[in-house]
């Protein structure tokens, strides 16, 4: 994945790695984080009304977010589309594995 690309993919036997916070704020509410990032991303070009609809849910304080959101649209729509997919791939993985994370914990209790 190429450094524009958030760092979302963890080793199957640790804690993936944390979301972006401003993805985080973004899915607040939402039952799937990361199916909210790959609505944002799916396409060509970054999603900017699917994220303002997002951001139009938080509180106002957590508005500060915008300013990181369009620069990670800036940074995406940027991108060559084998990166943009690189980058997708990486989403889709990261689910893969935060499952086989959560079933682990499951399994300890």
């Amino acid at each position: 994945m190429s450094s524009c690309s958030i760092a979302m993919v963890g080793a199957a036997a640790e804690a993936p790695a944390a979301l972006p916070a401003w993805v985080e704020a973004l899915a607040a509410g939402s039952d799937d984080p990361v199916a909210e990032m790959l609505a944002l991303v799916w396409g060509p070009r970054f999603d900017h009304e699917h994220a303002l609809a997002l951001l139009a849910r938080l509180p106002r304080s957590d508005s500060a977010w915008a300013h990181a959101i369009q620069a990670f649209a800036e940074r995406f729509d940027r991108m060559p589309s084998s990166g943009q997919q690189a980058l997708r791939r990486g989403i889709l993985r990261d689910r893969s594995e935060r499952a086989v994370f959560d079933a682990r914990q499951f399994r300890k209790r």
